[in-house]
């Protein structure tokens, strides 16, 4: 029980962090994505800049990916330039650098 709360309280600072310090919290993803895809539906894509990498946070906060953008579609698709290595729920929110 202990560890779980050590566990919670150091992912919600990591996470304080993450859209206080460098990076700063753009979408959520709108579907769910299996690893290996490079095509990611989320809900909004009108602060999404395709000329740095974004950062991928699952909604437990257990998986974090760091990838760089090919291209994004229609407002909705960013089409990401390597596969996931995980899987990453429907809700797992998007950041980018300033």
């Amino acid at each position: 029980m202990k560890l779980r709360m050590v566990l919670f309280l150091f992912l919600f600072l990591c996470s304080l962090v993450a859209a206080n310090g460098e990076s700063v919290y753009l979408t959520r993803l709108f579907a769910d994505c299996n690893r290996t895809e490079t095509f990611v539906l989320v809900d909004d894509t009108s602060k999404v800049n395709e000329l740095k990498p974004i950062l991928i946070i699952s909604r437990d906060g257990k998986y974090r990916e760091v990838h760089g953008i090919r291209h994004v579609y229609d407002g909705r698709y960013i089409h990401l330039t390597e596969r996931l290595l995980a899987d990453f729920l429907s809700g797992a929110r998007i950041y980018q650098e300033k």
